[in-house]
C-alpha cells in the first residue's frame, strides 16, 4: 500500500482522506479507531473552507487577548469551535474506502528500500509511507535519554455562568495568578449552553508542572474573571510530553 497512517484523531483521519482524494491507497491504524474526539477544536472562521463551516458548532465574532501587564485587545476576527461529533463524521467520510485496523504500532523499520510498520500481535505491514498522527505518546518518538521531557499541563472546568457575562472567547488571558513557577495563561470559551470552559495552561515546563498548583491558579483565575469555579459541571485535564 503507499502509506500507513497512524492514529485516529482529527490529524490522523484528515490525513487518511487526503491520501484518498489524491487517489492512493492506504490504511489507518489505531487502538480505537472509531473513538470520540475529546479535545476543543478552535480555528479563525476566514481559514476554513466553505465546506467545514457545517462542522462548526458556535462562531463569535472577536476575541479577547489580555496581556502579562494587564492590558486588554479586543481582535475583532470570528473565531469558531466545531462540533466534535460533526467534525469527526464529516473526516471520516472523506477518508472512506481506507482500510480501517484496531491496532498499535510498535516499531517502524527500512526493509528493502520501504518500510515495514510492526503492529501489536505480530502483524506487519509494508508501505511507501509512514504518517504517524498518534500525538504524544506515539511508540516511534525517540527522546533524549539525558533528561526527562518538557510537558505541557492544562486543567480546565465547564461551569455555570456567574458574576461577568461572558459573550466573546478569551484566547489567552496572560496576567500571573503566581509569582512562584513557570508562567501559565487562561483560556475562557462561552457555550451556547450557558455553561463557561475555563482553563489554565502551563505551555512547557520540567519536570510537569504539578495538577494541584494549576488547580489553585485555575480558582484564582476563575475569581479574577468573575465566573465563579465554585459551580462546576465537569473537569478536563491533560499532561502531554512535549
Amino acid at each position: 500500500m503507499d502509506a500507513v497512517v497512524i492514529g485516529a484523531g482529527p490529524a490522523g483521519w484528515a490525513a487518511a482522506g487526503a491520501w484518498r482524494a489524491a487517489g492512493l491507497s492506504g490504511e489507518l491504524v489505531a487502538p480505537d479507531p472509531d473513538a470520540p474526539f475529546t479535545a476543543t477544536y478552535g480555528a479563525w472562521e476566514d481559514e476554513l473552507a466553505p465546506r467545514w463551516r457545517s462542522a462548526l458548532e458556535v462562531v463569535w465574532p472577536a476575541v479577547r487577548v489580555c496581556s502579562a501587564k494587564g492590558g486588554e485587545r479586543r481582535v475583532e476576527r470570528p473565531y469558531a469551535r466545531f462540533d466534535n461529533a460533526k467534525l469527526a463524521a464529516q473526516l471520516r467520510a472523506d477518508a472512506e474506502g481506507t482500510r480501517v485496523e484496531a491496532g498499535t504500532a510498535e516499531a517502524v523499520e527500512i526493509d528493502e528500500g520501504r518500510l515495514r510498520v510492526h503492529l501489536n500481535g505480530g502483524r506487519t505491514r509494508i508501505t511507501d509511507c509512514v504518517l504517524d498522527c498518534s500525538g504524544a505518546s506515539s511508540a516511534l518518538v525517540r527522546r533524549e535519554t539525558e533528561s526527562e521531557p518538557a510537558v505541557q499541563t492544562a486543567l480546565g472546568r465547564v461551569i455555570r455562568r456567574a458574576g461577568r457575562e461572558e459573550t466573546i472567547p478569551t484566547l489567552i488571558d496572560y496576567p500571573p495568578m503566581s509569582s512562584e513557577g513557570p508562567a501559565s495563561f487562561g483560556y475562557v470559551l462561552p457555550n451556547p449552553d450557558g455553561t463557561v470552559l475555563v482553563e489554565e495552561t502551563v505551555l512547557a515546563s520540567r519536570p510537569a508542572f504539578p495538577p494541584e498548583d494549576l488547580e489553585a491558579r485555575l480558582a484564582l483565575r476563575s475569581a479574577a474573571l468573575g465566573v465563579g469555579a465554585a459551580r462546576g459541571v465537569c473537569a478536563l485535564s491533560g499532561l502531554r510530553p512535549l
